[in-house]
């Protein structure tokens, strides 16, 4: 589905058009589909002058093979991972979520959905055939009856995962009452519950006549789904513990003034003749916080029609909505805001892809991070990348979780206009670049082939690198780059009474002591660096070695079932041990909510 736009001034037209036609649907519910957008150059561009090419800072201790093609998995057969054009998903405990076909399966036309962690990699859910084509035997029996049938591959239908280890995919189905569902794989549980299917009763009125892909954090689904005509677009829901409920939906009023004239304006049409609404899809994380894309009309604070970000505060308590970003707003760096693709959420950053108008036609656009009033702009067209310019990006799919809690965002480039001189980077908080992948770098399995264009990425220090192997010992495989340490992650919020982790990373040999306390400082403590948590009470909750590259170390913790603990913040940190001197860790903060 990846889409190379003949011009960056093409691209733009094509979605302001797109936008005005999704207007017009939604109020006459007329067919109107646009076309997703994949990878964008800015062909017939020329480069801003002034902009020199300079060397990136390697970023990557090590590449570690996780999944590859023909690598036999236990009860489930051989993989087929096309990994190239099929992105893995990444939680920040290390697990790993991607769709392959399975050769020597249980059929000849196998496919499943496979998790990698540190125990290996196993199928959590088996299917047959391809979405969209004739459904097939030999599946696994599917909540609400029948069996699973064609799964649905390519990066909007990457298979998110969350850091419980829960996994959200999008399945056809046979012999069952309904064609096609959205199903979640129940980690505690280990067990498939059905989120939403179409011809199930919507949330509002009507039922839903078409269901996409979804996104999952702090146990909520969220996900697009259509109840009108095809080409009419779609309304976005969320889904919580058995119960589908709308987030928002075309009408509804917007922050400022004016109404939503359009939500998911992108879907896909299938060989079987059905269409799947594929986003842009809202983003959650795991303090409750969503974010979706809108197209307004008659108002929304720009007098007339207008793109915009909107965030809302806590998604189960029916929280505030304001807008983040919108069009005709400063653009970092230089320009207005023109455009925007998918948000995502991480520890109270936002991360978009968005188009960017300069002034007199011209045009440009980026990734952007950041949060109201600090934003940053992390990579656009013409940027200085490993020695050369960036003049191809891929734009922001909320299933493939690029940003982290930190503020780092994962990120594919492409030096050459033609394409294959593509990179995986990273850009980190501080606006530092460096160079995770290349094609051409030697891997263990071989040198690095076409690289996937949406890499996933995890504050513990992973980002996910799925390519191509050419005369490779596999023909392609997931990697995760992993940082050097040593890091320490966790999740920013968690429940009372729930389960918490914080993730330890560190080169091999070496050892760390997890600590924690309810009070933070900012106090050197030489030779060890700096002390952020503390200083009294500190409790000592581990002394262990680092796991090491192949997977990093996680502590799962318990969190009291007591009210009065409500909005209170417990703070950690880590002394890291002979890696290959002794220092203090960053330091991670979970808010208990």
């Amino acid at each position: 589905m990846n889409r190379i736009a003949t011009s960056l001034a093409t691209a733009a037209a094509v979605l302001v058009a797109t936008a005005a036609t999704a207007r017009i649907a939604a109020a006459q519910h007329a067919p109107a589909p646009p076309p997703p957008r994949g990878i964008v150059r800015p062909v017939g561009v020329r480069a801003p002058p002034g902009v020199t090419a300079a060397s990136s800072q390697p970023g990557a201790c090590a590449l570690v093979a996780v999944a590859a093609q023909g690598q036999v998995v236990a009860g489930a057969g051989a993989l087929q991972t096309q990994a190239w054009g099929n992105p893995a998903c990444l939680a920040r405990t290390g697990a790993m979520a991607f769709v392959a076909g399975i050769a020597g399966g249980r059929s000849a036309n196998a496919r499943g959905v496979f998790v990698a962690d540190a125990a290996g990699v196993r199928a959590i859910a088996i299917g047959c055939g391809n979405g969209g084509g004739a459904p097939g035997p030999g599946g696994d029996p599917a909540p609400g009856g029948g069996t699973l049938a064609g799964l649905f591959t390519g990066t909007a239908f990457a298979p998110a995962i969350d850091s419980d280890g829960n996994v959200v995919f999008l399945a056809d189905l046979a012999g069952a009452p309904a064609p096609r569902a959205l199903f979640g794989w129940v980690a505690a549980q280990q067990a498939l519950v059905r989120i939403a299917a179409v011809g199930d009763a919507a949330p509002g009125g009507g039922t839903f006549a078409a269901v996409g892909p979804g996104v999952i954090a702090d146990g909520a689904v969220a996900f697009a789904a259509r109840t009108g005509p095809p080409g009419g677009g779609a309304d976005l829901f969320w889904w919580r513990a058995g119960t589908v409920r709308r987030l928002v939906a075309v009408g509804d009023a917007l922050p400022g003034g004016g109404t939503i004239a359009a939500l998911a304006t992108e879907s896909m049409l299938f060989p079987d003749g059905s269409d799947v609404p594929i986003g842009p899809l809202p983003a959650l994380d795991e303090c409750g916080r969503a974010a979706f894309r809108a197209i307004g009309a008659n108002g929304g604070g720009a007098g007339g029609a207008t793109s915009c970000i909107v965030v809302r505060s806590d998604l189960q308590a029916g929280g505030a909505d304001s807008v983040w970003l919108r069009t005709g707003d400063a653009a970092p760096a230089g320009g207005t805001f023109a455009a925007f693709d998918a948000p995502l959420l991480a520890g109270g950053s936002l991360a978009v892809f968005a188009d960017v108008a300069l002034g007199s036609g011209a045009t440009t656009a980026g990734w952007f991070v950041g949060s109201p009033g600090a934003f940053r702009r992390a990579l656009a067209f013409f940027d200085a990348v490993d020695g050369g310019r960036c003049l191809g990006l891929a734009v922001s799919r909320a299933g493939v979780q690029a940003l982290d809690e930190r503020g780092g965002l994962a990120l594919w480039c492409d030096l050459a206009l033609s394409g294959g001189q593509d990179r995986i980077v990273e850009s980190l908080a501080d606006g530092s670049l460096r160079v995770l992948a290349r094609r051409g770098d030697p891997s263990p399995l071989g040198v690095l082939g076409t690289l996937n264009a949406w890499p996933a990425r995890s504050a513990a220090g992973r980002t996910v690198v799925s390519a191509a192997i050419p005369g490779g010992s596999a023909a392609d495989a997931h990697f995760v780059a992993v940082a050097c340490g040593p890091l320490l992650a966790a999740a920013p919020c968690a429940r009372i009474g729930g389960t918490t982790h914080v993730v330890d990373h560190g080169p091999p040999g070496g050892w760390f002591a997890l600590a924690a306390s309810p009070s933070a400082t900012d106090q050197p403590l030489p030779p060890w660096g700096t002390l952020r948590i503390g200083p009294t009470p500190i409790f000592v909750l581990e002394l262990a070695p680092y796991a090491g590259f192949a997977a990093p170390h996680v502590a799962r913790l318990a969190v009291p079932d007591d009210q009065s603990l409500l909005g209170a913040a417990f703070h950690f940190q880590s002394l890291a041990l002979g890696v290959p001197d002794d220092r203090l860790t960053d330091s991670a903060t979970i808010q208990l909510r």
